[in-house]
């Protein structure tokens, strides 16, 4: 299984997302906004927090 090992905020709405087999990238978060799960992140202070949160 391929796991995600950094995640940071980019201006736009959109993540840096890099894979522990070096695969990284651009998400665009805009479209997921509109969802109850989601919506917290319309806040830009609450977006820039964005980051991993390991469960063990």
């Amino acid at each position: 299984m391929n796991k995600v090992i950094t995640v940071y905020s980019l201006p736009h709405r959109h993540v840096y997302v890099k894979m522990a087999n070096g695969q990284c990238g651009e998400f665009d978060m805009t479209p997921y906004l509109e969802s109850d799960f989601f919506s917290a992140l319309k806040n830009d202070d609450y977006f820039k927090q964005v980051r991993l949160f390991w469960l063990f």
